[in-house]
C-alpha cells in the first residue's frame, strides 16, 4: 500500500503542471481598452462611520479552485504518501529533501514594536485582510470594509463599508469582495482595488480608488471598469482573486490581474490590465491595455498572475506565477516593458525550476473536528527589490512523522540569472501553516506573516523573519493568538479562512507592518495589526 501511495503522488506531481483546464472561450490575446468616465471624488469624512453592514447575513465570497486542486487536497489529507522530507522538532526551515533532521532555530523572530486591533467581524467570510502603509497612516481592508488608523493605533480615524465607499460609481452588483491595496511610494499615493459581481445580471467590475495625496483621510477618486472586457471586446467571464502591483517609474503604470471564470462555467484564463499612473493620479478618464490567456512554457494556462510591488528602481514590471495551483516544479517569470505606450510588451522571460510542490491538506484546529481550508499552490503576493523577486505559497509537506501538513514555501528569484536563490519550506511538525505574505526591508531582510492552527492551537496569526546573515528562517512569534474553535462553511463545504494576509513596508521608517486573521468566539474572525523590524 505504501508503494501504491508513493506512485500515486509521483503521478500527481508529473501531471500537475498540466491539470489547469485549458481556456475554452478565447485564444491568447492582447488589446487596448476603451475610455472610462473621469474619476468620481470621494471624501472619507462624508462616509457613514461604520466598518460593517449590519444588514448583511453571513455570506462567503468566492475563491475558485480547479478540480485537480480539490482532488489533490483530498488525497493529501493526513496521508502517509509523501516521503519524510524535513526534520522533526523546532519550528523553522526544512533542511532539504536529503539532508536529514536536526535543524535548529537561529534566534527569536523579530519583535513587535506596535500592535493593535484591526477591523472586527463584518458578516462576510473569509476576511481577506490586506494593508497599505503611508507616511502617517495604516489603511486596512477586509470583506467588505476598510479602516484608516494612525500609526500609534487606537480607534480608527475613518471607517467605511466598500459599498458606501464605491457608491458614487454605482456598481449595481450584489457583492463587493476581494479587496486589495498598495501604497505607491514612488508617487506617494494609495491605490485600492475590489471586485464587484452580480451573477444574475452577469456583471463584473474592477472598482479602483486612488488617493489624491499621501493622506488617506483626504480626497480620493473612484472608477468602475468592466472586468468582462478583454481590451474592448466583451466576454461572458467574471473576475476573481485580483492582484495589484506597481512599477518604479513615476510616469509608469499600475498592474491589475485576475482569474477569469465563465458565468455558470469554469476557469478560462488569467488577465493582466495595465493602467497609466498619469491618468490615475490626475483623476482623469482611464484607458487600459489587456493581456489574457497566456501560457506557461509547458502549455498550461497562467493562473493567479502576481504583479510585483516594486521596492527598488527597475525597468518596467515583473510578474510571477506557479505553473500550476495543484502541483508542479517551476514558476514562470514575466516582464512588461514600455507599459504606457500604445502597445506594451509582455514577455515570458524564464521558467524557473524549483523543488516539487503540491496542494496542501486542510488544517486541524483545536476544539473540534472541522478542518480549516488552507488554499492551494497559487502565489499569494510578490515584491521586487535589488534584482530579486520575493514570493510565497503553501504546499503539502511531511516533516518527521507520517502526517502530511500544510507548510509555507518562500522563494527569492534572481531576475538576472533567472534562478532561485532561496527555495525553502517553512513550518513545524503537527501544525498547519497557510495564507502567507512576504516582504523585505531596505537591507533585504525577509519577513513572513501567516496563519497557523493545529489540534492544540486555535486559528491565529503569526510572523517570522530571516536576516541576510541567517541561514534559516527564524522561529515565529505571535501577532494575535486564536481564541476559539471556528467554523464558517461556504456552499462547497469549505471551512473558509484567509484568503490572504497583509504585509507592507513603511515608506518613512522602513518598518514592516503585518495584518492577519485570528479566530474569535461564536464562529467569528477578528484581525490584528502589528509592526516589526530587525
Amino acid at each position: 500500500m505504501k508503494a501504491r501511495g508513493s506512485i500515486s503522488v509521483i503521478f500527481f506531481f508529473l501531471i500537475g503542471m498540466f491539470l489547469i483546464a485549458a481556456p475554452t472561450l478565447a485564444s491568447a490575446g492582447e488589446g487596448a481598452g476603451g475610455v472610462s468616465d473621469v474619476g468620481m471624488t470621494v471624501n472619507p469624512s462624508d462616509m457613514p462611520d461604520v466598518s460593517a453592514d449590519e444588514a448583511v447575513t453571513p455570506q462567503s465570497v468566492p475563491m475558485m479552485y480547479s478540480d485537480d486542486v480539490v482532488q489533490l487536497k483530498q488525497q493529501m489529507q493526513g496521508a502517509g504518501n509523501l516521503p519524510k522530507r524535513g526534520r522533526s522538532g523546532a519550528e523553522g526551515d526544512e533542511t532539504g529533501v536529503n539532508d536529514g533532521f536536526g535543524i535548529s532555530v537561529t534566534s527569536d523572530a523579530p519583535t513587535l514594536s506596535t500592535n493593535f486591533a484591526g477591523i472586527s467581524y463584518t458578516g462576510w467570510y473569509p476576511p481577506d485582510p490586506i494593508m497599505a502603509v503611508g507616511p502617517s497612516h495604516v489603511l486596512v481592508m477586509v470583506n467588505s470594509s476598510l479602516a484608516i488608523y494612525n500609526k500609534g493605533g487606537g480607534a480608527a480615524v475613518s471607517t467605511s463599508t466598500l459599498a458606501n465607499w464605491f457608491s458614487n460609481v454605482s456598481p449595481g452588483t450584489t457583492m463587493i469582495f476581494d479587496p486589495k491595496c498598495a501604497y505607491d511610494h514612488w508617487n506617494q499615493r494609495y491605490v485600492l482595488l475590489a471586485l464587484a459581481l452580480n451573477t444574475t445580471s452577469s456583471q463584473s467590475y474592477y472598482l479602483i480608488s486612488v488617493s489624491q495625496t499621501n493622506n488617506p483621510t483626504g480626497l480620493w477618486w473612484n472608477w468602475k471598469l468592466d472586468a468582462k472586457l478583454n481590451g474592448s471586446t466583451n466576454t461572458n467571464n467574471w473576475a476573481d482573486y485580483p492582484q495589484i502591483g506597481f512599477d518604479s517609474s513615476t510616469s509608469g503604470a499600475i498592474y491589475i490581474t485576475s482569474n477569469q471564470f465563465a458565468f455558470g462555467g469554469g476557469f478560462q484564463y488569467s488577465k493582466l490590465r495595465i493602467l497609466k499612473k498619469s491618468q490615475l493620479y490626475a483623476g482623469s478618464s482611464l484607458t487600459w491595455y489587456d493581456f489574457w490567456n497566456k501560457k506557461n512554457s509547458n502549455g498550461s494556462a497562467v493562473f493567479t498572475w502576481q504583479p510585483v510591488q516594486t521596492m527598488s528602481s527597475t525597468t518596467g514590471e515583473w510578474l510571477v506565477n506557479t505553473v500550476s495551483s495543484s502541483s508542479g516544479n517551476a514558476v514562470t517569470l514575466w516582464t512588461v516593458t514600455n507599459p504606457t505606450s500604445a502597445t506594451p510588451t509582455l514577455t515570458r522571460v524564464a521558467t524557473v525550476k524549483v523543488r516539487a510542490y503540491s496542494a496542501p491538506p486542510d488544517g486541524k484546529q483545536k476544539g473540534g473536528a472541522e478542518l480549516i481550508d488552507t488554499g492551494d499552490c497559487r502565489l499569494y503576493n510578490a515584491v521586487f527589490q535589488n534584482n530579486h523577486v520575493y514570493t510565497t505559497t503553501t504546499e503539502a509537506y511531511k516533516w518527521g512523522d507520517n502526517t502530511t501538513e500544510s507548510a509555507i514555501r518562500y522563494l527569492k528569484l534572481n531576475t538576472s540569472t533567472k534562478k532561485a536563490v532561496l527555495d525553502k519550506t517553512y513550518g513545524g511538525n503537527n501544525a498547519y501553516y497557510s495564507y502567507p505574505a512576504i516582504n523585505v526591508d531596505s537591507s533585504d531582510n525577509i519577513y513572513l506573516v501567516f496563519s497557523r492552527y493545529s489540534s492544540n492551537e486555535y486559528g491565529c496569526v503569526r510572523f517570522s523573519g530571516r536576516k541576510t546573515t541567517d541561514t534559516k528562517m527564524q522561529g515565529s512569534a505571535s501577532l494575535k493568538a486564536g481564541e476559539a474553535y471556528y467554523v464558517r462553511k461556504d456552499s462547497q463545504n469549505r471551512n473558509r479562512w484567509g484568503d490572504y494576509s497583509g504585509i507592507a513596508r513603511d515608506p518613512s521608517t522602513g518598518d514592516i507592518w503585518l495584518y492577519g486573521e485570528y479566530a474569535k468566539p461564536s464562529n467569528q474572525w477578528g484581525t490584528w495589526i502589528g509592526k516589526t523590524k530587525f
